[in-house]
């Protein structure tokens, strides 16, 4: 089961605050005033623009940012676009030299309506991608969320949301797995593959003194998350820019090694897992200077799950740059062995803890009543206190969809900010 492909149901990472030149924006002119000056929205921002062209009070432009050393210069692409939106992408594609195709049009609608900016190259990019698709709906999920989080319209990139978004962790490292068993002669470099893919694989190797087996649920679940990241590399750069490097072996390492080594029949499985483990770098933390929000998938066979467990997390960033203990967001995507596909909605404000999960178990909720205050008293003494203790079916979860990508231009602003 994959409950969660994409975190294309939560805020992703915030555009950046300045718009940059070449980017491209749809706004509006909501008033003009002396000195032909306006006010105007661009994206969810309204600002005071120094005009130097003829523009309407209520008409929509698409408008690009040319380089200036002083104000920034909005050039307006066309002219004013239809009320009702009909055609303004085709418009602008025409405008910038595109062919225009419904697939293209389309995403273009989409950075559009969500207020992303975009630029001519981006766009290049994302049509040649959507021209190589079979699936153009699917690789146009794929790509607005490229664009959302502010990565590189790239076919590498691409290559890497893919694949997080078609199987699991599990899946992925056991058919690799699986391939390396079958090498009859193992080199050194299979050898050590094959051990750290079962070190995060399998529930204890069958050894009676592994400390995972003794631990709290607590430690055993910090510890499956220190060695997950450990011995996959998603944490490899992070530990490269804290100067904390030591001679690793992770697998996302190996597997830059053995594709280079062009060994064997394990190649593609290979490369689709360093695709896989690329994916989950590129989305694993994003942050602004005000919201920190990761996204985490663990193999779930050493926490007994019967597959992959999926994390979310939100939280507010103090002024010193930590994370508030005070306010947050986790959400859990789980598969349990008898209660089967289960979420756990745990939002904190001020320390009140709203807990909401959603199953189609029909009982659940009076099965959970005797252990409410086991989670009362447990919260208790980390110093949280149950706000509330909610129970949802599962075709309830959509609306954990809700919150879309958001972007916003920066609030604050002072005097003429854009010369059109």
């Amino acid at each position: 089961m994959r409950v969660q492909q994409l975190p294309g149901n939560r805020v992703s990472r915030s555009m950046p605050q300045a718009l940059q030149p070449g980017q491209i924006v749809q706004g509006k002119i909501m008033k003009l005033y002396a000195n032909q000056t306006a006010q105007i929205q661009l994206g969810s921002r309204k600002m005071i623009a120094q005009l130097e062209a003829s523009l309407t009070v209520g008409g929509r432009y698409h408008f690009q940012v040319q380089p200036s050393d002083e104000l920034i210069h909005l050039r307006v692409i066309g002219g004013q676009l239809p009320t009702q939106g009909a055609g303004d992408e085709m418009e602008l594609l025409k405008q910038l030299g595109f062919k225009a195709s419904k697939s293209h049009a389309d995403l273009v609608q989409t950075l559009n309506k969500e207020k992303i900016p975009f630029t001519k190259e981006q766009l290049q990019g994302a049509f040649r991608l959507l021209n190589e698709s079979k699936n153009t709906q699917q690789t146009q999920q794929i790509i607005r969320y490229m664009f959302a989080a502010g990565l590189p319209i790239t076919r590498s990139i691409y290559q890497a949301m893919a694949s997080v978004r078609s199987i699991g962790m599990t899946e992925q490292m056991t058919l690799l797995l699986n391939q390396l068993r079958r090498n009859p002669n193992p080199s050194n470099l299979y050898q050590k593959l094959t051990y750290q893919l079962q070190q995060i694989l399998e529930p204890s190797l069958g050894k009676s003194e592994d400390p995972f087996l003794f631990a709290s649920p607590k430690e055993q679940f910090l510890n499956h998350v220190r060695q997950v990241l450990q011995f996959t590399g998603l944490n490899d750069e992070n530990v490269l820019a804290t100067n904390r490097m030591k001679e690793q072996h992770t697998i996302k390492s190996m597997l830059l090694q053995f594709l280079q080594q062009g060994d064997g029949a394990a190649q593609e499985q290979s490369r689709k897992l360093l695709h896989f483990l690329n994916g989950m770098q590129l989305q694993s933390v994003q942050e602004t200077a005000n919201v920190l929000q990761a996204h985490l998938q663990l193999p779930g066979a050493k926490l007994g799950l019967s597959s992959d467990m999926d994390m979310q997390f939100t939280g507010n960033k103090t002024e010193d740059g930590t994370i508030s203990t005070d306010s947050c967001r986790i959400l859990f995507y789980l598969e349990l062995t008898n209660l089967k596909e289960t979420i756990v909605d745990m939002h904190i404000q001020k320390r009140a803890v709203i807990v909401t999960i959603y199953n189609d178990h029909e009982d659940l909720r009076k099965q959970s009543t005797s252990l409410k205050p086991k989670l009362k008293e447990g919260l208790k003494q980390l110093d949280y206190q149950l706000s509330t203790l909610t129970f949802q079916p599962i075709n309830e979860k959509n609306q954990l969809g809700s919150d879309r990508v958001k972007t916003a231009y920066p609030k604050s602003y002072q005097g003429v900010d854009y010369r059109i």
